[in-house]
Parts: structure tokens; C-alpha cells; sequence
């Protein structure tokens, strides 16, 4: 966990998308942004002061139609929960390394798969917090 974090009593936690559960972290409901109210209600209950969302861009750094998609649901997010800002951090690699710390731990395939959006959220979430010990800034001082 972060220093600072542990020194301002705050906890940084990835949080499924949707409702659902470890499996369905990216989980989107396009046609009635129910998502984009329930992550709001979150952000609101649990007093967050930022909200980070995985860029998905291609090897080469490029932006394919999901890190459009997901830059378009950044900017939906943001205007639902301003002022909290929401962060899009470059989301490359993280599965690749998630699959790497549970097969490292001898977790098998089949189990891998139900916890390995979930790690890669972790991974995501600690790029921004070893980002922001970097800087030295705080959550709320960067904003969409």
C-alpha cells in the first residue's frame, strides 16, 4: 500500500463494475449506464477522493476502439461524479502480468481465470499509486 495512503487513513481498493463479482471487472451495461450510477453511488458512500479507469491501448501505444471506448466512459464517469476526478492509467501488460505472479503462485488455469481481471485491477491501481509517490502529488490535485 501506498505511504501516504497509510498515513492519511485512506485505502485504495479496486471495486467491480456492475455489481459483479471478482470476474467481471470490466463489466459495462451500454444501453442504460446503470454502471456509470452505481459506480457514482459508490464513489459518494465511500467518500472517494479518485477514480481510476484502466486505458486499454495497443502494445505499440495506439489507441484501438476499447481505449476509445474506454476514454468515452472516463469522460461519462467524470461528468457523473465531478468534482472527484477519474483517471485513465495505460492498463498494458497487466493481465499478462497477472497471469504471470498466479502461475508463479502454481494457481491453476481454471482458477486463474476467475481472479485474473482482478489482479490486473490491482496492477492498474498500483501503477497510479507508485505514479503519484513519483510526483509526490495527491489524488484530487490531477483531474479529467
Amino acid at each position: 500500500m501506498h505511504r501516504e495512503a497509510q498515513a492519511s487513513g485512506t485505502v485504495p481498493a479496486p471495486v467491480p463494475a456492475s455489481g459483479g463479482d471478482c470476474g467481471q471487472w470490466a463489466a459495462r451495461d451500454e444501453a442504460g449506464a446503470r454502471d456509470v450510477e452505481e459506480l457514482a453511488a459508490l464513489v459518494a458512500d465511500r467518500r472517494v477522493v479518485e477514480v481510476v479507469v484502466g486505458l486499454p491501448r495497443t502494445l505499440r501505444g495506439a489507441d484501438g476502439s476499447a481505449a476509445q471506448a474506454a476514454r468515452a466512459y472516463a469522460a461519462e464517469l467524470a461528468e457523473r461524479i465531478s468534482p472527484v476526478p477519474v483517471v485513465l492509467v495505460d492498463e498494458r501488460l497487466s493481465s499478462v502480468h497477472a497471469n504471470r505472479v498466479l502461475a508463479e503462485r502454481r494457481v491453476p488455469g481454471r482458477s486463474r481465470r476467475a481472479v485474473v481481471d482482478q489482479l490486473a485491477a490491482v496492477t492498474i491501481l498500483q501503477s497510479r499509486l507508485d505514479e503519484l509517490a513519483g510526483t509526490g502529488r495527491g489524488p484530487a490535485e490531477e483531474s479529467w
